[in-house]
C-alpha cells in the first residue's frame, strides 16, 4: 500500500506512530523510507529511527488524541461523592501467558477495597469482538460485587469515555489511548504497559518511565502493590507535574496537522530528489543561477545537495537537470560483446583487468585528437581529471571504489564542448546520465561506463584504516595483480611501509563487497540494464574461462558491451580490435558473471547499523561476523546442492531397477536365462 500510494505520487505521512527502542528489521526500515514524513508521538522510538531515516523526515510530537475534546454525559449516581480510581485492563497484559498477572491485579483490588477509602470503577477501553476489554474486567467485577466497585458496561465513544475518566483521582491503564486519556486532564495515571509506547510517552511527560511504567511481564503481586503505594504517596507531586507539561503537549498535539503539512511543504522546497535516490553528481549545484545550493555531508561522509532557501528563487532548474528526477532508456540495439585483453602484457598488468580501457582510451586521443575524463586519487581525494597525453593516462587508469567527484570538471567540459573537441567520459552508469545532460544532445561525446557494484567515499575509507592502525596519510591501490587478476589485492601504503591484502582478509574489501558501506543510491540504482545509456560498457569477464578458456589470462580478461550504434561506430573508427586479443561472446554470459550489469546491490541492516556498530565495536568484530555469515552462507549453498545430488542419484536407481524389473520379467529375458541356464549346464558350470 505504502509503495502504491508514492507510485501514484501522493505525500505518505506515518501518523502518530510508536514502533520499537531498538529496529533490526530491514524490510521495516526499507519501508519507513518512503514515507514522506513520520509522526512519531514519542522520543524513544523516535531515536531509534533517526539511525535509518532521514531526520528532516521525522516529526516529534505528542499523540494527537492528547487534544481530544471532552463529550459530557449523564452519569449515574455511582459518581458521585466519591474518590475513584479508574482500572483500565486489556487482553495484551492479562491473558494465560502471563499468569502472575491476574493474581496481582486481585491483589491490588483487595488491597485498595481494605486499606483504603477509594471506590473501583472498571472502564473499558477497547471493545472490539477480537480485542475487548470488558471480558477481564467483567471477570474482576463478579468476583467482588459490592457499592465500592462499579462496571462501567454502556458503550461510549472516546470523548465519552475522557469525561468519564475526568472523574477519577487515580488512573490504572493498560490501553495508550486509556493512559493518555488520563494524562491529558493531570490524574495520576500509572500504566501497565506492553510496548515501546507507553515507556516513551511516560519518559516524555515525567524524564523518565521508571515507577510510571510497570511492564506487563513484570506484573507480579509485589511490584503491583509497590508502585500502586508509591502512586499514592507521591500523587501530589505527580499531578503538579502534569499540569506544568500536559497544557503545552496538549497544544502540540492540536496543532500537529498543521504543522506536518508545514514540514511536507518545507521539505519539498528544499528537496532536490529523494535522498536515498541521490548520486552526488552535483549537477543541481553547477545548474544553480543563485548559488543557492551548498555541499553537505551525512555522518558516512557522503555529499548531498542543500538548498539555502533565502537564496532560492523556485526556478526549478536544480531539479529538472538531476538525472534522478527524470531517468532516461538507453536506446534499443543489438549489443556487440567481446572477451578480449591488450595485446600488450604491461598494459594488463598495470590495469584492473584486460587493458581495455587504456587501449580505448589511447587510440581515441591519437586518431581522434581526443581528451579523456576519469576517475584519479588526489591527495587522498577521488575526483574526475581531463587527461590529454597518452603519457598521463596513468593517473585514471585501475579500479576506484570510492566516489569521484564531477562537479569540479563541468567547467572544463562546458569548455570542451564551447571548442568542438571530441570527448570521452568514462565514469559510473549514474555520473554518464549527469554528464549526458550536462552535455545537452553535443554530438562529439563518448561514453563509457564501468561495471559498477557501488561506491563508497574517501571518508569512509579513512575511517576503516584508521581503526585498524593505520596512520593519517596513506595510498590505497584496488584490484591489484600481485597473485592473479581473479585473486585480487589492495594494497595500502604509507611513508614507511606498504601492506599487500588479499580481498578476502582485507576488511575494508569485506565491507565494500559486501554492501555495508556503500551509498544510498547504489541499493537502488536507476541506471541499470536498459537504463545505462553509455556507448560502451566495460569490465572484468568474471567466468571467461567457463565460456572462453583460450583467451583467460591470469593478468586480466576484460567483458565489453558495445551498447549504442555511436559506440559501434567508435568501436570501429578506432579500430580497436586490431590491438585487443578477443572473441566475440553472448551479453548473458557477461551478465552470469557481472549480474549487477542488471541488479542492485542488496541494502543489508549492517549499512543502517555500520557507525553506531564502528563506534560500539572495533572493525574486525564487524568483518569477522560478516566473513563468517558468508561462510555460513556458502556451507547452506553447498548443503542444498549435496541434497539436489543425493535425490538424482536416488531417483537414478529407482529408475534403473525399474528398468531392470521389466528387463526381468520380459519374454525375451526369460528365453535368454533359459538358455545360459542351458549352456552353463553344458559346459559343467
Amino acid at each position: 500500500m505504502d509503495e502504491a500510494s508514492k507510485n501514484k505520487n501522493k505525500k505518505l505521512v506515518l501518523w502518530g506512530a510508536s514502533l520499537y527502542d531498538e529496529i533490526n528489521d530491514i524490510n521495516l526500515i526499507n519501508d519507513m523510507n518512503i514515507f514522506d514524513l513520520l509522526y512519531i508521538r514519542e522520543s524513544i522510538s523516535y531515536d531509534a529511527i533517526k539511525n535509518y531515516v532521514d531526520e528532516k523526515k521525522l516529526f516529534l510530537c505528542p499523540d494527537p488524541a492528547f487534544s481530544l475534546s471532552v463529550k459530557e454525559i449523564k452519569l449515574d449516581d455511582w459518581y458521585k461523592n466519591r474518590k475513584i480510581i479508574g482500572i483500565n485492563l486489556s487482553p495484551f497484559t492479562i491473558n494465560d501467558e502471563n499468569k502472575e498477572a491476574y493474581p496481582a491485579i486481585l491483589k491490588l483490588v483487595d488491597y485498595i477495597l481494605k486499606n483504603t477509602d477509594y471506590s473501583i470503577d472498571l472502564i473499558p477501553h477497547v471493545t472490539q469482538k477480537e480485542s475487548n476489554d470488558i471480558t477481564i474486567l467483567k471477570k474482576i467485577y463478579n468476583q467482588y460485587k459490592g457499592d465500592r466497585i462499579h462496571l462501567v458496561e454502556d458503550k461510549y465513544d472516546c470523548c465519552e469515555i475522557k469525561y468519564v475518566i475526568s472523574k477519577y483521582d487515580l488512573l490504572i491503564a493498560s490501553r495508550t489511548h486509556a493512559s493518555i486519556a488520563g494524562y491529558s486532564q493531570c490524574i495520576p495515571t500509572l500504566v501497565i504497559g506492553y510496548s515501546v509506547k507507553a515507556r516513551g510517552i511516560a519518559k516524555d511527560i515525567f524524564g523518565t518511565y521508571d515507577n510510571y511504567v510497570i511492564s506487563y511481564k513484570s506484573l507480579t503481586e509485589k511490584n503491583m502493590l509497590y508502585l500502586f503505594k508509591w502512586f499514592l504517596k507521591n500523587k501530589n507531586l505527580i499531578k503538579e507535574r502534569l499540569e506544568k507539561v500536559i497544557p503545552d503537549m496538549r497544544v502540540r498535539a492540536g496543532n500537529a496537522m498543521k504543522e506536518i503539512i508545514n514540514k511536507l511543504e518545507e521539505n519539498e522546497l528544499k528537496t532536490i530528489c529523494n535522498k536515498k535516490d541521490c548520486i552526488g553528481c552535483l549537477l543541481c549545484k553547477n545548474k544553480c543561477p543563485k548559488d543557492a545550493i551548498t555541499i553537505e555531508k551525512d555522518d558516512m561522509g557522503y555529499c548531498y545537495p542543500k538548498i539555502d532557501l533565502e537564496k532560492c528563487i523556485k526556478c526549478n532548474l536544480c531539479r529538472d537537470v538531476c538525472p534522478v528526477n527524470k531517468p532516461k532508456t538507453s536506446p534499443k540495439s543489438e549489443k556487440i560483446c567481446y572477451a578480449c585483453k591488450s595485446k600488450n602484457e604491461n598494459v594488463r598488468l598495470n590495469s584492473s583487468s584486460g587493458g581495455f580501457f587504456q587501449v580505448l582510451a589511447t587510440q581515441f586521443i591519437k586518431d581522434m585528437n581526443g581528451v579523456v575524463y576519469g576517475a584519479s586519487v588526489i591527495n587522498g581525494q577521488t575526483k574526475h581529471i581531463k587527461v590529454s597525453k597518452v603519457a598521463d593516462l596513468k593517473k585514471i587508469r585501475g579500479s576506484k571504489y570510492t566516489q569521484s567527484m564531477i562537479i569540479d570538471i563541468m567547467p572544463n567540459l562546458d569548455e570542451d564542448i564551447k571548442n568542438e573537441r571530441n570527448i570521452l567520459f568514462s565514469g559510473t552508469p549514474c555520473q554518464i546520465d549527469a554528464v549526458k545532460k550536462l552535455a545537452n544532445n553535443y554530438k562529439n561525446i563518448y561514453y563509457a561506463s564501468i561495471i559498477c557494484h557501488g561506491v563508497m567515499n574517501n571518508d569512509v575509507e579513512k575511517f576503516v584504516l584508521k581503526r585498524k592502525g593505520y596512520p593519517k596519510n596513506f595510498k590505497v591501490e584496488y584490484h591489484r595483480k600481485d597473485i592473479a587478476w581473479d585473486a585480487p589485492t589492495i594494497k595500502i601504503e604509507t611513508k614507511t611501509n606498504e601492506e599487500v591484502i588479499a580481498y578476502g582478509d582485507s576488511d575494508l574489501m569485506t565491507l565494500y563487497l559486501n554492501n555495508t558501506v556503500l551509498r544510498h543510491s547504489c541499493y537502488s540504482c536507476k541506471f541499470k540494464g536498459n537504463n545505462n545509456y553509455s556507448d560502451i560498457i566495460m569490465g572484468d569477464y568474471w567466468g571467461v574461462f567457463k565460456h572462453h578458456s583460450e583467451i583467460y589470462d591470469k593478468t586480466g580478461v576484460s567483458a565489453v558491451i558495445i551498447n549504442t550504434k555511436k559506440g559501434q561506430k567508435l568501436f570501429e573508427k578506432l579500430n580497436l580490435l586490431s590491438h585487443l586479443d578477443y572473441e566475440e561472446t553472448d551479453y548473458n554470459n557477461i551478465v552470469e558473471g557481472n549480474p549487477l550489469i542488471e541488479d542492485s546491490v542488496t541494502r543489508t541492516l549492517d549499512r543502517y547499523k555500520f557507525l553506531e556498530n564502528a563506534n560500539r565495536n572495533s572493525i574486525e568484530l564487524i568483518t569477522e561476523r560478516i566473513k563468517l555469515n558468508n561462510e555460513i552462507s556458502a556451507l547452506n549453498t553447498r548443503y542444498e546442492e549435496l541434497i539436489e545430488i543425493k535425490d538424482f542419484i536416488y531417483n537414478q536407481k529407482v529408475d534403473l531397477q525399474f528398468q531392470l524389473d521389466e528387463i526381468k520379467n520380459s519374454k525375451r529375458w526369460k528365453i535368454i536365462d533359459k538358455v545360459s541356464n542351458s549352456i552353463n549346464r553344458v559346459r559343467g558350470k
